[in-house]
């Protein structure tokens, strides 16, 4: 491991006294002065800011899930067949594509107690 021993009294001989000597100005006493006294505006903005993030978290959320919604339910619709009578012959056609006039069997499903 690499050390470099300095003296604190080496580094200041070499670079000089750090200052932190900052006088502000009248001007910057009369603007923070200003500022500070009309800063009764942060608390309805920040209060505007807080329901424009909720509304729009919350309108993104119901779009995404709206669209997994509808993904969902495209997919059950392509995948559920029907049994029905068409042209004198019985098919098999997605639930989709059922129009009027054709003859569909019912059918019941498991029913459980």
């Amino acid at each position: 491991m690499f050390t470099l021993k300095r003296s604190n009294k080496d580094v200041r001989d070499r670079w000089g006294k750090t200052n932190f000597d900052f006088q502000p100005s009248l001007i910057y006493w009369l603007w923070v002065r200003i500022y500070l006294a009309n800063l009764e505006w942060i608390e309805g903005v920040a209060i505007l800011v807080a329901v424009l993030v909720v509304v729009f978290v919350t309108a993104f959320n119901d779009w995404r899930k709206e669209r997994q919604f509808r993904g969902l339910q495209s997919k059950i619709e392509k995948d559920q067949l029907s049994s029905v009578i068409r042209d004198n012959h019985v098919q098999q056609i997605p639930v989709a594509e059922l129009v009027v006039g054709d003859l569909c069997f019912i059918k019941y499903g498991k029913i459980s107690k």
